[in-house]
């Protein structure tokens, strides 16, 4: 949809996220729209119904808004839901970011005559995710029909989602998950001021932050930290996020008689006082393309515990530790560093590199100028020959 103001033509892109959370991909979106030139490009997030957060106070300043549709388990009434805003709104731009689940918005968007209709990848997978898996490979090659541009967050999300040979051609652009750096470095009294909230003073601090879901691998991050306690009555778990198997998690920590020392805290928007807050960053997933969480806690300082699935684009300073999903692996490398004392307050190795939003804050805003104007061209050239 265009509207002119300031001389420019206001360009709105449709962000098709799926479920709103309080990390992930909407957190990436956001990211660059804070970058963006709003006088020349706004965003219309489209969202599932059952998300478990809200829509962003901040980004409706910015002038974005916010439609809810049905989720995909409801699939006719969603692709019905698309049809009708891409028709209403009138889009140049659908970007889909609903990875295995990208073409029923692809489709819609084909439809309804949208030109540029990107399929982005933020994903992979693994088969400890056993039926999930299935059904993942099973889509992956869906993903890309009716689309006109590949994006992916990194090479092994691109490879796996489009193919080799696509991904070996050129044509999949990657989309680095770039964070304000600025804003997650490490802030003394802000660690003070959390850790006296939540009663942590004096203890040695793990955090996480991810959905509870299969993906993140929680009952092994449970099971690691029950041990760790069992050596160091000081620990305690932060774990951030919300999700289907939260009550779960909560009762294996209830079996293993850690629940006091366990704070489940949520969906949350003060991420970078709460990294802060901790003394060691673990991801024990079973499969992330380039977690944007992993990128804020080392932006923070915070030595960082990675899955050996985790892609190892995430390594990109050097207080990082890669391991095998070996339970004793992971309790005697963290016992090796306990640290609850301050820590730099700078990140080199972030600060400059394609994460860093001030180097990609522009960069989704310029390849949205150079598909406007090549649909631009496109569609001046039918007019010649007609």
């Amino acid at each position: 949809m265009l509207k002119k103001k300031n001389n420019y033509e206001i360009i709105r892109v449709a962000q098709v996220v799926g479920k709103l959370a309080s990390a992930g991909v909407e957190t990436v979106v956001n990211n660059y729209y804070r970058h963006m030139d709003h006088n020349k490009i706004r965003f219309d997030y489209i969202i599932d119904s059952d998300s478990d957060y809200t829509s962003s106070e901040e980004m409706k300043a910015l002038g974005a808004r916010y439609f809810i549709i049905p989720p995909t388990k409801e699939l006719i009434a969603r692709i019905k839901a698309l049809e009708e805003l891409f028709k209403e709104n009138h889009y140049q731009i659908v970007h889909s970011h609903m990875n295995t689940l990208n073409m029923p918005v692809l489709y819609a968007a084909w439809k309804e005559h949208v030109p540029v209709r990107i399929s982005h990848n933020h994903s992979m997978t693994n088969i400890a995710e056993g039926k999930r898996y299935l059904i993942k490979q099973f889509l992956r090659p869906t993903g890309r029909r009716f689309a006109t541009d590949y994006f992916a967050c990194g090479e092994a999300a691109g490879k796996w989602f489009f193919g080799k040979r696509l991904f070996n051609s050129g044509k999949v652009h990657i989309m680095p998950n770039a964070i304000d750096v600025k804003a997650f470095q490490f802030d003394q009294e802000a660690r003070d001021r959390i850790r006296k909230e939540l009663g942590l003073e004096d203890k040695w601090v793990i955090g996480h932050v991810g959905r509870f879901m299969k993906q993140k691998n929680h009952t092994f991050l449970i099971q690691m930290f029950a041990e760790i306690h069992n050596k160091r009555q000081d620990a305690r778990l932060l774990l951030i996020g919300d999700g289907e198997l939260k009550s779960h998690m909560e009762k294996l920590c209830e079996q293993f008689n850690i629940k006091d020392s366990v704070l489940f805290l949520g969906n949350r928007k003060d991420m970078p006082t709460l990294y802060s807050a901790m003394d060691l960053f673990v991801l024990p997933s079973f499969y992330e393309g380039v977690p944007v969480v992993g990128m804020e806690a080392q932006a923070n300082g915070l030595l960082c515990l990675f899955s050996s699935n985790v892609s190892q684009e995430l390594r990109v300073g050097n207080k990082i530790q890669i391991l095998p999903l070996d339970i004793k692996a992971w309790v005697e490398t963290a016992m090796r560093n306990i640290n609850k004392g301050s820590r730099i307050t700078d990140s080199p190795q972030i600060v400059g590199s394609q994460y860093d939003l001030n180097v990609s804050g522009m960069e989704l805003e310029i390849y949205y100028d150079s598909v406007i104007k090549r649909t631009k061209r496109t569609n001046d050239y039918l007019r010649r020959k007609a």
